[in-house]
């Protein structure tokens, strides 16, 4: 039998309803100043929009070389489905880093820090000519008085009724780091805060946070000094007030750190990020009920490399993750018990490090990292089908995927309910005047566009054409047999099903 490798023109034509997804491996570089072109950039936030996606992070790029002088900005662009950057969408603010991009009717919700003149979370919406809607920084005083030192805002999300919601960090110089959650409405304005952790000086970071049932917020992150020095955490807040609902702990003597964390549709939570004993650290995924109550929780890796987890997308059978594997970007699916069913990474030749991964806006997946070009460390953005597979042109298997094996092993958790996990903190937001400026980005392509066509039975079935190709029915992906009449339909655990046209 012929792995199928194009789809022909013929067949686009002869089924409409049939719907292709991309795939693609292409890398962004700031290109505004001399050459030859040294930039590093780091992505850090991805967003599905409908026609693309938006891509966020921060760059140090140089600017002179005699004398030897760099800028260092944060940048924000649009790419349409294919990956081309799309013309003026692309911005840097300087002394800025964004953290977390979503989008608010076309406009951009950015979250991060800046560090003039000192180090403080910032919020802010642009549209995509460079804009500023409102833009607001965050003032911390302890219960002493004492004003924070640093802080950052790491992740927004709009809300189903009006506004926003934003985790991020404080930082002190008398009790280090506390957890902060906040509202505001949809022009900025603050309407709660609550600062969550305990009183350990190993401290407490929020990472991630999604819109559960009845508008509540569910947050998770890094707690300090409850069963080792770093736990993960689970916390539910009342979306209209703020208040704490019930926070719980998961951790053991070693370390753990939870990073992404996403709804489940039995109600639950699935929670990703890592876990380090001694110089070794892998993957870590917990899965819990709606009240936070364990039901498994494994780790993903081996001892010859370090596996780390950055994201999570749903899907109807499983999850999949993201992260890095030792100097790869790494993205692998586990089914709904937490077995693994695939895994890749994605190499290039230094290191190369994998952020947030987002459901395809055709399809497949979506996902972020830094990728190693020589003197340039650039922006990678990774469109793959549904398996983690990235197609060349041809229809072959772009040679920079890899697959992988990932063992699997049972983590014994404590889980803690703490008696207290709120803090007294103030937060003010204060007005902030940032000034966007137009940015110039060169794309380049370690696997050109490809992609797979998706056909039900019935379209396969029906259509008068030699479908020929790269594609699947029903999800199944298909091979043709002696260039005949003849397709087999290949199923996810070996079986087999034959249609003759």
């Amino acid at each position: 039998m012929k792995r199928l490798t194009l789809l022909s023109l013929s067949v686009l034509a002869a089924l409409p309803l049939m719907g292709q997804t991309v795939t693609y491996l292409r890398t962004y570089d700031m290109n505004n100043y001399v050459p030859p072109d040294v930039s590093v950039e780091f992505p850090v936030g991805v967003e599905g929009v409908g026609d693309g996606y938006y891509i966020t992070g921060a760059f140090v790029e140089v600017v002179n070389l005699t004398p030897l002088t760099a800028e260092t900005a944060a940048v924000v662009f649009k790419v349409d489905k294919d990956g081309n950057v799309v013309p003026g969408s692309g911005y840097k603010v300087a002394g800025v880093t964004f953290m977390d991009v979503r989008d608010v009717f076309g406009n951009y919700l950015l979250s991060g820090l800046t560090l003039d003149p000192d180090t403080s979370g910032v919020i802010m919406e642009m549209d995509l000519l460079g804009n500023v809607v409102w833009a607001r920084k965050l003032s911390i005083t302890m219960s002493s008085s004492s004003p924070d030192t640093r802080d950052k805002v790491i992740e927004g999300l709009p809300l189903s009724s009006g506004g926003y919601a934003f985790v991020g960090e404080s930082v002190d110089d008398v009790s280090a780091f506390d957890a902060v959650v906040f509202r505001t409405d949809a022009t900025g304005n603050l309407l709660w805060y609550r600062f969550l952790g305990g009183t350990s000086p190993y401290g407490d970071k929020a990472r991630d946070l999604a819109e559960i049932s009845g508008g509540n917020l569910a947050v998770v992150g890094i707690a300090g000094g409850f069963v080792g020095q770093y736990d993960g955490f689970l916390s539910v807040l009342d979306g209209a007030t703020g208040n704490l609902l019930w926070s719980k702990v998961y951790g053991t003597f070693d370390g753990e750190y939870i990073f992404a964390m996403e709804p489940t549709p039995d109600g639950g939570f699935i929670l990703v990020g890592d876990r380090m004993v001694g110089a070794d650290t892998n993957v870590l995924v917990i899965k819990t009920d709606g009240s936070g109550n364990l039901q498994w929780s494994y780790e993903y890796g081996d001892a010859s490399a370090k596996e780390l987890g950055r994201g999570v997308v749903v899907v109807s059978d499983g999850y999949v993750i993201s992260g890095s594997r030792g100097t790869s970007i790494l993205l692998f699916k586990i089914d709904l018990s937490g077995d693994v069913v695939w895994a890749k990474t994605y190499n290039g030749s230094g290191t190369n490090a994998g952020s947030e991964v987002v459901a395809g806006v055709d399809g497949g997946f979506a996902l972020i990292g830094v990728w190693n070009a020589g003197l340039s460390q650039d922006a990678a953005l990774i469109k793959t089908l549904n398996d983690g597979r990235v197609l060349t042109t041809g229809g072959g298997t772009c040679a920079s995927v890899s697959d992988v094996a990932l063992s699997r092993v049972p983590v014994s958790l404590t889980v803690q309910t703490p008696a207290s996990f709120t803090l007294s903190r103030t937060l003010t937001l204060l007005p902030y005047s940032p000034t966007p400026s137009p940015t110039s980005l060169a794309s380049g392509d370690i696997c050109p566009l490809g992609g797979e066509y998706d056909l039900s039975v019935g379209e396969l079935s029906q259509s008068g054409e030699e479908v020929d190709g790269a594609f699947t029915v029903d999800g199944r992906r298909a091979e043709r047999v002696n260039r005949g009449r003849v397709y087999i339909l290949k199923g996810k655990k070996g079986g087999r099903k034959v249609i003759r046209r």
